[in-house]
């Protein structure tokens, strides 16, 4: 996910800058696996993000960005109050954008791929046989941003959408009554039954974050709402996740050393 902040006099893309964010969340989610339960789970999600991008020094119009993502959910309760899942992930991603309209104007929009590396484990003590599920994929994303700001003296307002969805990729997922010890034992040899190619038909995906900016040079505040959802299905295991957060962060640019003025 990425999210193009850029403070200062036009032409504001061209500027060597490090741009960071920060942000903490909160908010809910649903989750299914059917590999532990084959109920609804859903509960508090407690979520951190860094975001750090800029501009490539040979391209200006073209954006680099890097993000890691963490999130909790403590206590995932089902529609019967019987069981809880504990529930923690992990996104690494690294992501390049061409601008593609305009430069410099009040509105930009700019398009991109995105590389994502996710892991998540869930846990689930009551379950006898499978008490614990593991996630673990790779996987190029398509994704795009809009931004409109509007700027007066210091202050800058800017509005922004980013999105992106899973295009290409490979996840883990085990047999239907595979126990994970049994899997570490005899792992090259069960390789191709458990990592799977994905696409369209085996994984869907789609993570939006809707944020507004408050600018006061060099530092900046925004608040965001977040929506994630992502489907995978193999070996007759079906995993949805959907979340829906809120997020407060700051946001702090950097001159680059070798270009401070």
């Amino acid at each position: 996910m990425f999210s193009i902040s850029i403070t200062g006099t036009e032409p504001a893309i061209f500027t060597n800058v490090s741009h960071n964010r920060w942000s903490v969340s909160t908010g809910t989610m649903s989750l299914s696996d059917s590999y532990l339960s084959p109920q609804l789970y859903d509960g508090l999600l407690l979520g951190f993000e860094g975001l750090h991008y800029g501009t490539y020094r040979s391209t200006p119009s073209v954006m680099w960005s890097f993000h890691d993502t963490w999130h909790i959910a403590p206590q995932l309760i089902n529609s019967s109050y019987s069981a809880a899942i504990l529930y923690a992930s992990v996104d690494l991603g690294y992501g390049s954008y061409y601008q593609i309209y305009p430069l410099n104007g009040p509105l930009q929009i700019a398009v991109g791929g995105l590389l994502q590396l996710s892991g998540a484990i869930k846990y689930q003590g009551r379950n006898v046989n499978n008490i614990s599920s593991a996630d673990l994929e790779a996987q190029l994303c398509a994704a795009a941003h809009v931004r409109w700001r509007r700027q007066w003296n210091k202050f800058q307002l800017k509005l922004s959408y980013s999105v992106h969805t899973p295009i290409i990729g490979t996840f883990f997922a085990p047999e239907m009554g595979q126990s994970y010890y049994e899997l570490y034992l005899n792992f090259w040899k069960n390789a191709t039954d458990v990592i799977h190619f994905s696409s369209f038909h085996n994984r869907i995906g789609v993570r939006g974050l809707f944020s507004v900016d408050f600018t006061f040079r060099p530092m900046a505040f925004f608040i965001a709402f977040d929506h994630n959802y992502q489907w995978h299905n193999a070996n007759h295991i079906t995993c949805i996740t959907n979340s829906l957060q809120g997020r407060l962060g700051v946001r702090l640019d950097i001159a680059n050393l070798y270009n401070w003025r």
